[in-house]
């Protein structure tokens, strides 16, 4: 994979692989965001998904999983697609889809998927405009830990999914 820069205003942008200690700079992604980050890692090392990130100053400011199909889905799904919000309405991320579309166009692939929360509106804009097709939506559920009642709360929300050719 070659590394693909980007400019914008003057400021440059890096594509590239994504790599373990990124992990440490993902601190504006949230504390959801790494939850299940050993686990997608365990995967990109047995090669069922690849990792890409936005690099600005030696920085992570955006970060986004491929993972290749499975049992569970039947054409590659971008994943965890983030930017940075200090760095949105650049038109990054529709530099980063294109960029992981042609990552994926290079694995032989003819088409690429992903879901989207139905209320994200300004994903959901951008993933219209860069021609990803309205699918079904699922109903999505997960359970996590009050980090200080220490009880659980159940998380439910519609996902949207969605898919192109490539």
């Amino acid at each position: 994979m070659s590394t693909q820069i980007f400019i914008e205003k003057q400021l440059k942008f890096l594509f590239r692989k994504g790599k373990y200690e990124d992990k440490t700079m993902l601190l504006w992604a949230g504390v959801n965001k790494a939850k299940n980050w050993d686990e997608y890692y365990k995967e990109y090392k047995e090669g069922k998904r690849f990792f890409y990130v936005i690099e600005f100053n030696n920085c992570v400011i955006g970060e986004a999983w491929l993972i290749l199909p499975n049992s569970n889905c039947f054409l590659p799904e971008i994943h965890r697609l983030g930017i940075d919000p200090i760095f949105r309405r650049l038109g990054l991320g529709e530099w980063f889809i294109n960029q992981i579309q042609i990552e994926t166009k290079k694995l032989g692939f003819t088409k690429i998927g992903l879901g989207v929360e139905t209320d994200n509106e300004i994903a959901l804009n951008l993933y219209l405009k860069n021609d990803f097709k309205k699918g079904k939506i699922e109903q999505d559920s997960w359970l996590e830990t009050d980090p200080i009642s220490k009880k659980d709360i159940l998380y439910k929300t519609e996902i949207l999914k969605m898919e192109k050719e490539i």
